[in-house]
């Protein structure tokens, strides 16, 4: 009975989809579940693969292989390929496809209608039940005034909305967001990324983001798989793939951490300034992944050579040079009252121990 709920719950399973665009390998093996409501982001760096696995979810490419569910019903295999516009997805592209000689309300009216409706008709439908539906959404996402505004009179976060607005009008079982803030300016995107949160909140739809930014992944997602390489290395909730990666790729991916590598010379042991740990059996190489929020100044700890300081508002990041030549950046409060400069030693502690991971 567990199974049968669980298998109910899922709302998109992908399983080992892969696709060659030409000579690179652009989706190795994109597995995983999304759950009913759910937001999920797909995180990694540039060209790993990211937004042709959306490209495959939204059906405008057939995978070389693999499958992929909607609920129980598959929408692509070796022997199935649902077309796009059979989907029920809604989608809000990087540069957000708006129509510049329609008006907002046209726009979203369009999404409603999809290619059905003809363009030229609009004025024959304004007590059509489009616009009706348009307009819920426009007074949704905040933008009930603006519905005779051209494309062009918007701004670049008022823009997004529009986008967003008109893929979740025809409400859709899945919507696909494919870095929905990269166009726009730091300030602006951390409240947009907000304001989008509540929207698809408020919405209920099932939401599949791919960015490259962690700190917007883990602000928005319930969940995250991280992708390399066109394979998912790691899903889990943000504190997981922060504090517990799976392996080397997510920890150099997340957290700023500090990653030193030490070849092992007693069996079983290393020693270095800060610590002596356990190595697996056999292991000759190690990689530690160091968060340097769990390192400490203090007079007490090891020595140690302040090299460099970057200031980033909150806090400071301060560069330290070991006894062992091994370099590992530590992050203080700005406000600290012990001042710290280029040139002082000082002494550090380890407030939680290094991942470990073999770099055999």
């Amino acid at each position: 009975m567990k199974d049968r709920q669980n298998k109910t719950n899922i709302a998109l399973r992908a399983d080992k989809l892969a696709l060659r665009l030409g000579s690179v390998q652009a989706v190795t093996d994109l597995s995983l579940d999304i759950k009913q409501g759910e937001f999920f982001a797909i995180l990694g760096p540039s060209g790993c693969g990211k937004t042709t696995s959306l490209r495959l979810i939204a059906g405008l490419e057939r995978p070389d292989s693999g499958e992929l569910h909607f609920g129980q019903k598959p929408i692509a295999s070796d022997s199935v390929f649902v077309a796009p516009q059979e989907r029920k997805i809604g989608m809000v592209f990087q540069d957000y496809a708006l129509f510049p000689h329609m008006t907002v309300l046209e726009n979203i009216a369009y999404g409603v209608g999809g290619t059905r409706i003809d363009p030229a008709a609009w004025g024959k439908k304004k007590k059509g039940k489009s616009n009706i539906i348009a307009r819920q959404y426009l007074d949704l996402v905040g933008l009930a005034s603006f519905e005779d505004r051209r494309i062009s009179d918007l701004s670049g976060g008022e823009q997004q909305r529009v986008a967003l607005a008109r893929a979740l009008a025809p409400q859709p079982d899945l919507l696909l967001l494919d870095e929905p803030f990269s166009n726009l300016d730091p300030v602006l995107r951390v409240s947009l990324r907000e304001q989008v949160r509540r929207i698809v909140r408020t919405a209920g739809v099932t939401t599949l983001m791919v960015t490259h930014d962690q700190e917007e992944a883990m602000a928005m997602a319930d969940r995250i798989g991280f992708m390399k390489d066109g394979q998912i290395r790691q899903v889990g909730v943000a504190e997981e793939l922060f504090t517990r990666p799976s392996d080397i790729s997510v920890a150099e991916f997340f957290g700023d951490s500090n990653i030193l590598k030490y070849h092992v010379s007693s069996p079983k042991t290393l020693n270095w300034p800060l610590a002596t740990l356990s190595v697996p059996d056999g292991v000759s190489t190690v990689f530690l992944v160091i968060s340097p929020d769990s390192l400490e100044i203090t007079p007490e700890g090891v020595d140690g050579l302040v090299l460099d300081l970057q200031y980033f508002g909150y806090y400071r990041k301060i560069l330290i040079e070991l006894s062992d030549g091994h370099r590992i950046h530590v992050r203080r409060p700005a406000f600290s009252s012990v001042s710290t400069n280029i040139g002082d030693r000082v002494g550090l502690i380890l407030n939680r121990d290094p991942i470990v991971f073999s770099a055999d």
